[in-house]
């Protein structure tokens, strides 16, 4: 039986390199819509900070779909957009302030040399309060937790936040509350503060606040710095202040 038409397998091949030309189209044209998606729902997150924090506060389903998301976030944290890097701050540094902080997985995510490069000037100091916030509920885990923050050089960050100019009552409080929480750790860990000169800017803070007005901000501050230098002085054996 002969054929009833003449195969034309240029033709067939020309049609089926189309199809997937076709099909490439459409793949990329989803991959838009989805990126496009992700990008329109993590900007209405970044707006809406404060209220997902509330939520996951009140709500074990939102607080464990936070937890699930470390990930993403840790991925938005690494990334050149500012608005998601500082939701995702926001957000590790909730997780990291709650009853049973899951610091090892937020270490594990790569983060917290973005803490820390988050302390710099160019950042707001919103930013800073939530990055400070992380490291010291790292800073006060368990041991090796510890060596991770200063690992990632945080302790000088810190002095230089202690030594800014600006009054910035609560990101300062932040800031001793960390130094105590690391110098802490042991009395090698403590002398390891101390060898940053971080007595100065301490004992600084204290000579420029003491006169009225006695502002609550101002005697939450004090009240910081008193906690560290007493953190400072204890552990055996002494620590030397020859510096």
């Amino acid at each position: 039986m002969k054929w009833l038409f003449k195969f034309d397998k240029d033709k067939w091949q020309k049609r089926q390199r189309q199809m997937q030309k076709n099909l490439r189209s459409m793949e990329s044209i989803r991959k838009i819509n989805r990126e496009l998606i992700l990008f329109f729902k993590r900007n209405h997150e970044f707006f809406h900070v404060e209220r997902c924090i509330e939520d996951a506060a009140g709500d074990p389903i939102a607080f464990q779909k936070m937890f699930d998301s470390i990930p993403v976030m840790a991925s938005d944290l690494m990334s050149g957009n500012e608005s998601f890097q500082f939701a995702a701050t926001s957000r590790l540094s909730f997780l990291l302030s709650t009853e049973n902080p899951p610091i090892d997985v937020v270490i594990q995510s790569g983060v917290v040399p973005h803490f820390v490069r988050f302390l710099n000037e160019q950042y707001g100091l919103q930013h800073k309060l939530y990055s400070v916030r992380a490291l010291y509920a790292i800073g006060k885990g368990a041991l090796e937790q510890a060596v991770v923050v200063i690992k990632h050089g945080a302790i000088p960050m810190f002095i230089r936040l202690l030594c800014c100019s600006e009054e910035c009552y609560q990101l300062k409080e932040l800031v001793e509350a960390a130094l105590g929480s690391l110098a802490n750790q042991s009395p090698d860990f403590r002398d390891y503060v101390l060898q940053f000169g971080t007595l100065t800017p301490l004992l600084s803070l204290l000579d420029n606040h003491l006169e009225p007005p006695m502002l609550h901000e101002k005697i939450a501050l004090l009240r910081a710095c008193s906690n560290t230098l007493a953190i400072f002085c204890q552990g055996n054996p002494a620590p030397s202040f020859n510096q």
